[in-house]
């Protein structure tokens, strides 16, 4: 009578958990399934019988040999796989597998199965918004340039990088000419759009590994790791000279673009720090405007 009980009570369990079971062998062949299972696969006893293991479980998932090794290894895995429904769908599957012996000395294996394919779609969607949370925090909103405070660390990251790899690294400092007369002019609209210009004239004249960033209002700093300081006088002319092909349309006025800039050169045997290697590179672009000439540079 207390088995009779008993084995009625694993009956229950196993016919109305909401997670799919199926009771197989370790061969593959599929012997039973749940009420759950059923809904799950799209799948009646009879197909789950008919079908077996590679049925059920997509054979090209990488995961499943070695995690078919680790079950007879250890008796039991866990772990995620991609399964396929009847009409051929398939879903990620998250996974208990245990081995276990009849009281005929029979092997046999109850493998439990949760769909976790909407978990999934919000564990993505969760990570789409921290990834865009962060550009927040280190993107200017405006120009898509990293802002002040991402590019401070990346310069940073760079100086210890040159002092630690003995490698040149060079500074360019730019912004746009008469910048508050088209604003006064034209509106802040305006000089928004030529703000975008700007930076993406700026990012196109780069290499994939040079650092650009807006450094305030519209001065826009440029690190170039590996550079030394004839090769970031050659950048910054060519940054130059796209930029004077900038044309920003307001109404019928065509707004063309000029820039000053400033460059130096970061020694990694110097004892500059990054303030007051910042503090130079600004003092140097402003030289430049004061001499009238859009390049000016100093080692």
């Amino acid at each position: 009578m207390t088995c009779f009980i008993k084995e009625e009570y694993y009956r229950f369990i196993f016919d109305n958990t909401m997670d799919a079971i199926l009771l197989t062998t370790p061969d593959g062949r599929i012997h039973h399934a749940n009420n759950a299972a059923w809904e799950m696969f799209q799948r009646t006893d009879e197909d789950f019988q008919k079908e077996g293991r590679a049925g059920v479980i997509d054979p090209e998932d990488p995961n499943l040999e070695r995690m078919l090794r680790e079950r007879m290894e250890k008796g039991f895995v866990t772990g995620e796989l991609t399964f396929i429904r009847k009409d051929g769908i398939g879903f990620i599957g998250q996974f208990t597998s245990s081995l276990f012996n009849d009281e005929n000395n029979e092997t046999w294996t109850a493998i439990i199965i949760r769909d976790v394919t909407e978990s999934k779609k919000l564990e993505r969607k969760l990570k789409e918004a921290n990834d865009k949370l962060k550009d927040l925090a280190y993107i200017d909103y405006l120009t898509g340039v990293l802002n002040r405070r991402a590019l401070i660390d990346r310069l940073g990251q760079e100086m210890e990088r040159s002092k630690r790899e003995f490698k040149p690294l060079s500074l360019i400092l730019l912004d746009i000419d008469s910048f508050k007369e088209i604003n006064d002019t034209y509106g802040h609209l305006t000089g928004d759009q030529v703000l975008k210009a700007f930076a993406r004239s700026i990012k196109e004249s780069l290499r994939t590994y040079d650092i650009l960033g807006r450094f305030g209002g519209d001065e826009f700093l440029i690190c170039l790791p590996d550079t030394d300081f004839d090769s970031a006088i050659d950048i910054a002319e060519r940054i130059r000279k796209n930029i004077a092909k900038i044309e920003v349309q307001k109404g019928d006025v065509v707004i063309k673009l000029s820039s000053s800039a400033g460059i130096t050169y970061y020694d990694h045997n110097s004892i500059e720090d990054l303030d007051t290697l910042i503090s130079k590179v600004d003092y140097i672009m402003y030289r430049s405007k004061e001499k009238k000439n859009s390049i000016y540079t100093s080692i």
